[in-house]
């Protein structure tokens, strides 16, 4: 709950900082616009007010109007046609000058009022133009633009025959204008809301969003950590399964000499019990041949024990030399059994001139137990499909040498089922299987590849379904 009005009150603050920068924005602009479009409209509406008088002059010149007897009623018609296509003009006058006074006289205008017969105007000798406002405080353009006479050539100059004067309203102008800032402030107040909106919609999405995230992480470190228990706990059970088998491999060795033990004691107690009448039973051992096989037996039970306590002397972090085709028969010895049981057809392939290996026993026992044992689920399950072919299992080692660095090399090759080339990617990933339910975990080749890595060596997979599979497992030569 705090989190969220944490976020919501970061929401208001950037709503608020948008509007204190986007608003003084839009004013801003607003007030430069009208201080820089203005002055631009205006010169416009002047160049129309000229245009418009220099348009008449010279019509007044070029087509003669001033020599006609209608001359007053013709240049009329042309200023009320020019005010019908300019509206922004209010007022436009001919004046032409008086041969006598040399002034002005105004023989037409738009403007209701009797033409004076008198000459009172000042004529202009070039255009003018000139910005005032009128009684009702609306700016005009007054504009006169010299009327001129045709030059006979280039040297004669022009005689000034009068002038054109317009007057121009910018009222339009001040009507645009104030409809432009109201677009500005309209479209203002319409992005600012938008943006509100907006940066509303999407802060509300993020804060929404965040805290799903923050939801997933959590769940997913409980799943990780959920994982990581059940990788352990899986990987013990690897561990525990490779323990029982050396522990059935020594009940099995062991329990051969104690039933020879048993076997001897109770035939001891008979001879015993008969050793008055040795002459009843001539071909029984005496005691003391009795005692020799017991002594032996034992001693064969402490070898066996001593030889397990060999092996496993070493905790599995702790490295030593160690001969590799040593550990393959260990294994293999381990392991006869259902090799036998199957009737798989056992070859070895182990190159006995290779230099011993610096590494933990149990490491690579635990790889061979792995490697073999999967190897003889796979003849067993392709058996069981095809019935009693003959299966063969190859274990070999080898030495390789590439750019001057050593490489041990153990391999085990299979004549089972194979896996599917849609798989071989996968079966190096934790807890990926292609066996039936409760029959496998699917940590085995991933154990086994991360022994290899732990000694900067690497595991390969080659197969092809039904046919066959080989394992082989690279590891560098180290110094001791």
């Amino acid at each position: 709950m705090k989190f969220v009005l944490r976020n919501i009150d970061i929401q208001t603050k950037i709503i608020i900082v948008l509007l204190a920068v986007t608003i003084p924005t839009f004013i801003g602009i607003t007030f430069f616009q009208y201080q820089f479009t203005r002055p631009i409209l205006e010169e416009e509406w002047r160049q129309i007010g000229l245009s418009t008088a220099e348009l008449i002059a010279t019509k007044v010149v070029g087509q003669r109007w001033l020599t006609r007897p209608n001359a007053t009623q013709v240049i009329e018609d042309e200023i009320q046609q020019q005010l019908y296509l300019q509206p922004s003009i209010l007022r436009i006058d001919v004046i032409v000058r008086d041969g006598e006074t040399m002034r002005g006289k105004k023989v037409a205008t738009n403007v209701d009022e009797v033409l004076s017969p008198t000459s009172d105007e000042v004529l202009v000798e070039r255009t003018e133009s000139d910005f005032k406002a009128d009684d009702t405080d609306s700016p005009v353009w007054d504009i006169r633009v010299p009327i001129l006479s045709i030059a006979k050539d280039k040297k004669s100059s022009r005689r000034i025959l009068g002038m054109v004067h317009t007057e121009v309203s910018l009222k339009s102008v001040s009507r645009l204008m104030q409809a432009l800032s109201r677009i500005i402030v309209v479209g203002a107040a319409i992005s600012v809301m938008i943006l509100v909106l907006l940066l509303s919609y999407f802060l509300r999405k993020t804060v929404a969003n965040e805290r799903l995230l923050r939801l997933a992480e959590s769940q997913n470190l409980a799943l990780s950590e959920q994982l990581d228990e059940t990788q352990r706990n899986l990987m013990n059970s690897e561990k525990l399964a490779v323990m029982g088998q050396l522990t059935a491999r020594v009940a099995h060795e062991i329990g051969t000499p104690l039933n020879a033990i048993s076997g001897h004691l109770e035939l001891m107690q008979e001879d015993l019990v008969d050793v008055t009448m040795p002459h009843l039973h001539p071909t029984r051992k005496t005691p003391a041949e009795r005692i020799t096989i017991l002594s032996g037996e034992v001693r064969r039970i402490e070898t066996i024990v001593k030889d397990l306590l060999h092996s496993t002397s070493k905790p599995q972090s702790q490295n030593q030399l160690i001969d590799l085709n040593g550990i393959v028969e260990k294994a293999l010895e381990l392991l006869r059994p259902r090799i036998d049981t199957l009737r798989v057809d056992l070859h070895r392939d182990l190159n006995r001139n290779m230099p011993p290996l610096l590494a933990a026993p149990l490491d690579f026992e635990q790889v061979l137990l792995n490697l073999v044992n999967n190897s003889l689920d796979s003849i067993k399950s392709k058996r069981q499909n095809l019935g009693s072919d003959p299966m063969k299992l190859t274990i070999a080692t080898s030495l390789r040498k590439e750019h001057g660095k050593a490489w041990a090399v153990l391999s085990v090759k299979d004549t089972g089922e194979g896996i599917a080339r849609e798989n071989l990617k996968s079966v190096l990933k934790p807890f990926f299987t292609t066996k039936g339910p409760g029959d496998g975990t699917g940590l085995g080749l991933a154990i086994c590849e991360g022994i290899a890595k732990k000694y900067g060596g690497k595991l390969s997979i080659e197969s092809r379904e039904g046919v066959w599979t080989e394992v082989i497992m690279e590891i560098p030569y180290r110094d001791a």
